[in-house]
């Protein structure tokens, strides 16, 4: 089992998002940032409780575009991204930030005991979020999201198993021509 993670909405997003409406528009995310939190007196990189006033991630590593999302009416958005295994370095992810598309913090997760993840050299780490928002009216927020046509996997999979087993009873129907009598 899971659990969830609720992130710390910073004065300078919530801000923005303030500014934005007040513009007529929407505050936009753009981007998930990922780090591996603040460096301890014991130089050990650990997560740490988030303050609404942080404008940064305290050890940010890599950020991240946002691959695949949607909105979750009225309670927020899904948040799909990928740290490559490609990216530099291996570290525990004991931080998270949302950022806005002028580079605002709008949001930050980090637990001073227990990393999100562990970034390694040796494969992707996939980060799947629901980014939950009671603080302000999700119609004041939109996403950027880079590939919005990725197809659901389950409907590419019936479809080609429905085109093999539609190719498998041709070859049955061809095979059995053989053993009828003429």
């Amino acid at each position: 089992m899971s659990a969830a993670l609720t992130p710390v909405f910073t004065n300078a997003g919530l801000g923005a998002v303030a500014n934005a409406q007040g513009t007529g528009l929407q505050a936009t995310i753009a981007q998930v940032g990922v780090g591996r939190g603040a460096l301890g007196s014991n130089g050990v990189y650990a997560g740490y409780v988030p303050a609404r006033t942080r404008s940064a991630l305290a050890g940010e590593m890599a950020r991240l575009p946002i691959l695949s999302g949607s909105r979750r009416d009225p309670a927020g958005f899904t948040l799909l991204s990928l740290l490559p295994a490609s990216s530099p370095g291996a570290y525990p992810i004991n931080e998270v930030g949302f950022y806005l598309d002028d580079g605002t913090l709008f949001a930050v997760w980090s637990d001073p005991a227990y990393p999100l993840a562990f970034k390694t050299t040796l494969a992707d780490v996939e980060l799947g979020f629901d980014l939950l928002i009671d603080a302000i009216p999700t119609s004041l927020l939109a996403i950027t999201v880079l590939n919005p046509d990725i197809p659901d996997t389950a409907g590419v999979l019936a479809y080609l198993l429905a085109t093999a087993a539609v190719a498998f009873m041709g070859d049955v129907k061809r095979d059995w021509k053989a053993f009828l009598p003429s």
